[in-house]
């Protein structure tokens, strides 16, 4: 399976694809490549599905941990959890051809502003 990605790791001199501009790879690259890259406060990789849906995440080390989610504009929010890097890449290796909300039964929706 291939999809579109953004990403930029500060660490590595801003080293980074812009969502504007986005590279196609398969999704092994993406395991094997990039998760492990995200070592620093920011770092992020995004990934979009044939239909336009985003799953994007994010390295918060200070925490030990990743926040992965689906942006919902339409719902002005996401649908994500706090996970460990083993679980970000268990998430990432079950990756399904679409994103939804429901591929994904450890999200939960958060509002953009902060209502539940």
């Amino acid at each position: 399976m291939e999809y579109d990605v953004f990403y930029c790791f500060y660490a590595e001199s801003d080293d980074g694809v812009p969502s504007t501009k986005p590279v196609r790879m398969p999704l092994t690259a993406i395991c094997d490549d990039l998760l492990p890259r995200m070592t620093s406060e920011g770092d992020f990789i995004g990934l979009i599905d044939a239909q336009g849906v985003t799953l994007q995440a994010c390295c918060e080390p200070d925490e030990n941990c990743y926040w992965v989610e689906m942006p919902a504009p339409k719902e002005k929010g996401s649908h994500g959890q706090y996970c460990t890097f083993d679980e970000l890449m268990e998430i990432f290796k079950k990756l399904p051809a679409e994103f939804t909300a429901a591929a994904f039964p450890g999200f939960a929706f958060e509002s953009w502003d902060g209502v539940q």
